[in-house]
């Protein structure tokens, strides 16, 4: 756009300077046809290659605008990525009736040296076992104990608290394949945790 502007001025500046050369012309005396046609014939080629110049800019401004909105896309299949999962084997174990698993995020905690975390949306399913009032979560890797979150909690005056997402920390700054996650009812006297 700004191109366009200064384009128009250099014609504006072009034509006064020929209008100004032609009028002093005229009144200090007669303009020789020679001279007029010259100038006339100056301010043409001066046009056409303003027009050429204009039609080269349109063009470079036409291939700036696909370069643009090609990045634009490109941008969005990053953002689609960023926010989509990313694929993981998971195995539940203990969960029988007692949770229902509504999303499994797996992220990377940014900065230099940020560990893998997942984030899981449950939703109580069922009910809890005789006697257990509360429900662990546990992450293992390749067998391993890695994390635990209390999903499921009581309070001393026996309100039960259900957290919509927890979040467990795989410790790896290595992308995990695969996990599994355990549901481990308990019972929780208190006084204790």
């Amino acid at each position: 756009m700004r191109v366009k502007v200064v384009l128009g001025y250099i014609i504006l500046v072009c034509i006064i300077a020929a209008l100004i050369g032609v009028l002093v012309s005229t009144y200090t005396g007669r303009v020789p046809e020679g001279d007029y046609d010259a100038v006339t014939s100056d301010l043409l080629l001066i046009q056409q290659d303003l027009d050429e110049a204009e039609a080269e800019l349109a063009a470079a401004l036409a291939n700036l605008t696909a370069t643009d909105a090609e990045l634009q896309q490109v941008q969005a299949e990053l953002d689609d990525l960023k926010d989509s999962p990313v694929i993981v084997d998971v195995y539940f174990e203990g969960h029988g009736g007692i949770a229902r698993v509504k999303s499994l995020k797996f992220h990377k905690y940014t900065g230099a040296g940020g560990t893998y975390y997942i984030e899981c949306e449950l939703e109580q399913a069922g009910t809890l076992p005789p006697l257990a009032n509360v429900v662990d979560v546990e992450l293992y890797i390749q067998r391993a104990f890695i994390d635990s979150v209390r999903w499921i909690d009581v309070t001393s005056s026996g309100f039960t608290i259900v957290k919509p997402k927890i979040r467990l920390d795989t410790g790896s700054t290595e992308f995990v394949e695969s996990i599994t996650l355990k549901f481990v009812p308990a019972f929780k006297t208190f006084g204790t945790t």
